[in-house]
């Protein structure tokens, strides 16, 4: 229940912050809180269910409403990176409760891929280290990956160091 309380703060907070310039951003997430209180609902049927005898399954929590407002927000390459990063670091958090449905990974990628290609300076690199450590969460161990899936997750990773300075210099990989 920590979990669905921690995403729900962190939806709160995008939508406020996306309220006037990405009202799509807010329109998803009201949605999804609505979404965290059925999660909630059900959850605490399942435990009873189980009465005790151990927890429900992490798939529980994977709903694509949930991610929607941070895939949504990630879509815009001119939003600012203080609000990308928030979105960034909550996609960082449900990846690591196993909270994200493996259908929504190539979608996932592909907004990665959006604020790896981000040419404003303000506040660049900070933008592209959550891309980085999303991408890292998201090509790993517990999720079943794909060779397209790591093949696309590990072309984030050429993109972020060409854009580092690196060029096209493999030595440094």
């Amino acid at each position: 229940m920590e979990f669905l309380q921690h995403v729900e703060t962190d939806l709160r907070q995008i939508a406020a912050q996306a309220r006037k310039k990405y009202p799509i951003v807010r329109d998803a997430a009201e949605t999804a809180i609505a979404r965290i209180r059925t999660l909630r609902e059900e959850y605490a049927r399942a435990v009873r269910q189980l009465g005790g005898a151990g927890s429900p399954p992490a798939e529980l929590f994977q709903a694509e409403e949930v991610i929607r407002p941070y895939l949504l927000l990630c879509n815009h390459a001119d939003a600012p990176s203080k609000l990308v990063c928030a979105a960034l670091a909550g996609i960082q958090y449900m990846l690591n409760r196993d909270a994200v449905c493996a259908s929504d990974v190539a979608n996932l990628l592909r907004v990665l891929g959006i604020q790896a290609a981000r040419t404003d300076n303000s506040g660049r690199s900070a933008v592209q280290l959550r891309v980085l450590q999303t991408v890292l969460v998201a090509a790993t161990p517990p999720r079943t990956v794909s060779n397209d899936t790591l093949q696309q997750a590990l072309s984030l990773c050429v993109v972020l160091l060409r854009q580092d300075g690196h060029g096209g210099d493999a030595s440094v990989l």
